[in-house]
């Protein structure tokens, strides 16, 4: 924020946007559900596995994060395939991982074995090491593999 003053309305529509992403990745659930979107695109019966979510409340957080404009859905014969349709969502759960669940948070709490040992999740080494796909941002630009693969992994 340099000498230039700031656009009130502007910044309070931006805050309020803000607000509603935040609002939306406050539930566990649909963290989760985030952070497997993050490596790309998944079929609601992956999800299902994956999350360990069962149906009822996977389609009802699935519809929250659809009216919020953050995952978009297309149809592949019988099934419907999700992904992250949000530039900045991504970018929020890149930093979340960072701060949260990455290389440096396992290197503070002791060796790292390259897996997670939380009841009822995968291992980060059997899941992460997919290749994940490239997601990009046509609002900024960027295309980061590492930001898919470092999200994706933030809940496991």
């Amino acid at each position: 924020m340099g000498d230039t003053p700031m656009n009130l309305a502007a910044v309070r529509e931006s805050a309020d946007t803000a607000c509603r992403l935040m609002k939306v990745l406050s539930n566990p659930d649909r963290l989760l559900l985030l952070c497997q979107l993050a490596q790309g695109e998944k079929r609601v019966g992956e999800l299902e596995e994956l999350v360990g979510v069962a149906q009822p409340t996977l389609s009802q957080q699935l519809a929250v994060l659809r009216d919020e404009g953050v995952v978009s859905t297309r149809r592949e014969g019988k099934n419907i395939i999700y992904r992250i349709d949000s530039p900045q969502t991504l970018a929020v759960m890149n930093v979340l991982y960072q701060q949260f669940c990455g290389a440096e948070k396992e290197n503070h709490s002791g060796p790292s074995t390259g897996t997670t040992s939380r009841p009822g999740h995968r291992s980060r080494a059997a899941s992460c090491s997919d290749s994940p796909r490239r997601c990009s941002s046509s609002s900024t630009g960027a295309s980061s593999a590492s930001a898919a693969s470092s999200a994706g992994c933030c809940a496991r």
